[in-house]
């Protein structure tokens, strides 16, 4: 009997320093700005906006998502802020800029893309900490085996190591779905009205970000009626948690409607709303297009089967 648990404990070890390893990995490629996965969209829809607002001596260009004509704005500006503006702003407090504005290249990198990039890579713990506590879930108890194997894989992977610490909004609707999933198994009310502020704050991240969630507020909803509090949650904490939805939503669309229309006081038909113009850019054939067209099917023969295989392969 005491064999398997010795080789359990080794197995825990060994495991935990893999992942050890996966971290240091991951902040050394941030740190030295690894090449490994370059796409545009980092900067063009994040860092180079951050540094048109914040340096505009040395970014006079922006991308079509965030200039208030043609088909934009999709992008919300407000959102974002939290993740480029902010550690940008940072350090440009801690260590002023030039007087000119004007920075040099190695400026440009340690002051705009460094903090970024250090700031999603500190997050993108947030969803290797989910993936362990649903890895644990799915652990059978019996075998008593450490829940680190979907960690391992997802941290140790490509995607882990370097996509995860890049400035794009999809990781960090990532981060925000992980959170929304975790606060929605543990139904109490502070949860409740958290992830309705997240899910609103989400949307506008990004459009896609109700996909990911829906299935577990639909297991939430089935926990909820078959509670012994049914009548509280239906009556009084959902109907905060909407309001609560409401008040973040609206905010987000005054912010952005004031920064892109430069009214301080905007009128109720000058408001703008990105998530819509987001999916009504997105739903035209003619503009998608533009940014290539593949075949719907495309989903189910090749984009679910990577993204289950980590959950139905044996461990």
């Amino acid at each position: 009997m005491p064999k398997p648990k010795r080789h359990t404990r080794n197995a825990k070890e060994y495991n935990w320093g893999f992942y050890v390893i996966s971290i240091f990995l991951r902040f050394y490629f941030a740190i030295t700005h690894c090449p490994g996965y370059i796409f545009p969209d980092e900067y063009f829809q994040s860092v180079e906006f951050a540094t048109h607002e914040i340096y505009p001596n040395s970014c006079s260009l922006i991308t079509w998502d965030f200039k208030p004509t043609g088909y934009g704005p999709v992008r919300s500006r407000s959102s974002i802020y939290p993740f480029v503006h902010l550690p940008i702003n940072i350090v440009n407090k801690v260590y002023p800029s030039p007087p000119d504005g004007k920075l040099s290249g190695n400026d440009m990198i340690n002051r705009i893309l460094m903090p970024a990039r250090m700031f999603t890579t500190i997050l993108s713990f947030i969803p290797d900490a989910f993936v362990f506590f649903i890895s644990k879930k799915l652990e059978n108890l019996k075998d008593n085996r450490a829940p680190l194997s979907l960690l391992l894989y997802s941290s140790m992977t490509y995607g882990g190591l370097l996509y995860n610490s890049r400035t794009l909004s999809n990781n960090w609707e990532t981060i925000l779905v992980c959170i929304f999933c975790y606060l929605s198994l543990h139904s109490s009310f502070l949860n409740i009205l958290l992830e309705a502020a997240i899910g609103a704050y989400g949307i506008f991240l990004r459009s896609s970000f109700p996909i990911f969630v829906t299935p577990f507020i639909l297991l939430q909803l089935y926990n909820i009626s078959r509670s012994t509090h049914r009548i509280v949650y239906l009556t009084c904490i959902i109907p905060i948690a909407v309001l609560i939805s409401c008040v973040v939503s609206g905010l987000l669309i005054f912010f952005d409607t004031v920064y892109y229309s430069g009214n301080q006081v905007p009128k109720l038909s000058d408001f703008i709303i990105t998530p819509l113009r987001f999916l009504k850019y997105n739903s035209v054939p003619e503009t998608l297009a533009k940014h290539g067209l593949h075949p719907w099917y495309h989903y189910l023969i090749v984009h679910w089967p990577l993204i289950l295989t980590p959950i139905v392969a044996p461990v």
